[in-house]
């Protein structure tokens, strides 16, 4: 059947899973969506959040999970919703291809509907943009409904920005001799010219400031917050895997050891899993101890085109027609 004819019957009288309407443009967005969804650097998050929350919703409308996905989902929500008491820390893995940044955008939509502050996926280079990343989320969002939240926010997140920036400062100082506050002016005068300087700050910070970060979210009325963070090969090219590593471990060990209505998600390849196993073994058992780490692989197995079939000819009303469309012996 030709691809206008399946549009124009279904046109007007169907859902996604999830009750959500779809018009003729937004199915033939499913039959064109591109493949692989691409991942924004932290920096893109404070420069153009408008064109994040488009595209990645846009991405995320079209998306239907599959597999034992919603259980993983569930136990995200379960700590950063409070029901559960401690800090969360989890992880999805897959191969290129498989859907890591999917299945996080996916979480992103669904912390809508769950009343939890989901910070969308970022890739990352160092510690520091970490933070940066998601105080721009936070800043962008709160600013539409919650500007008495996003100041409040906005001076937590100064704060820590003049503590990385006076340490920054005081190992310049010691590096080459130099007077501290002489160092710490060029370098505030450096950054009001635009200039981006690299700061120093470690995972325990990063970790303090989602802590006090989480205060002002609940009261702007969410349940929790979540980053999600994307892409460790990133920070393993600029950084190497070994000092990555060390710091996706202190991430999660210290999440493990804390409490409150907050959490970190990562993705991550299942070669740098590997990795970890043979090389770094506590990290891998931090990430998991939360019984949350989804292997793509695992979800996704070798009846995924069928699954995924089956849910768009129930979704959209198909019947017979949807085996003229795609023949089941193909599917298989």
């Amino acid at each position: 059947m030709p691809k206008a004819q399946i549009l124009a019957r279904l046109y007007g009288q169907n859902a996604l899973p999830g009750g959500k309407k779809m018009s003729f443009n937004d199915l033939d967005s499913i039959l064109n969506k591109e493949a692989i969804i691409a991942t924004y650097p932290a920096a893109h998050l404070r420069s153009n959040p408008e064109q994040v929350e488009q595209m990645y919703r846009a991405h995320a409308m079209t998306h239907i999970p599959l597999g034992d996905t919603s259980r993983y989902v569930d136990t995200i929500f379960k700590w950063v919703g409070g029901q559960n008491k401690g800090a969360f820390i989890g992880a999805v893995v897959g191969d290129y291809g498989h859907g890591k940044t999917s299945f996080q955008v996916h979480v992103w939509e669904e912390s809508t509907e769950r009343k939890v502050f989901a910070v969308p996926p970022f890739s990352w280079k160092k510690v520091s943009d970490m933070i940066e990343g998601t105080a721009a989320w936070v800043e962008y969002m709160l600013k539409k409904n919650n500007p008495d939240q996003a100041r409040s926010a906005r001076k937590i997140y100064d704060d820590y920005r003049e503590k990385s920036l006076r340490e920054t400062a005081e190992k310049i100082a010691q590096e080459k001799g130099q007077d501290i506050e002489d160092v710490l002016k060029t370098l505030e005068a450096a950054i009001a010219q635009g200039t981006t300087i690299r700061m120093e700050t470690n995972p325990e910070r990063y970790l303090d400031y989602c802590e006090e970060l989480t205060v002002v979210i609940k009261e702007a009325g969410y349940a929790g917050l979540l980053m999600l963070l994307d892409e460790p090969e990133v920070a393993a090219k600029e950084l190497g895997f070994a000092a990555v590593s060390q710091i996706l471990f202190e991430i999660s060990n210290g999440l493990l050891q804390r409490q409150g209505d907050f959490g970190v998600f990562v993705s991550m390849p299942e070669n740098f899993l590997a990795n970890a196993q043979r090389t770094f073994g506590s990290l891998p058992a931090r990430l998991q101890a939360r019984n949350c780490m989804a292997r793509l692989r695992d979800i996704y197995g070798s009846n995924f085109a069928e699954q995924l079939w089956s849910c768009y000819v129930d979704s959209f009303g198909l019947g017979s027609e949807g085996e003229k469309v795609i023949l089941p012996i193909t599917l298989l």
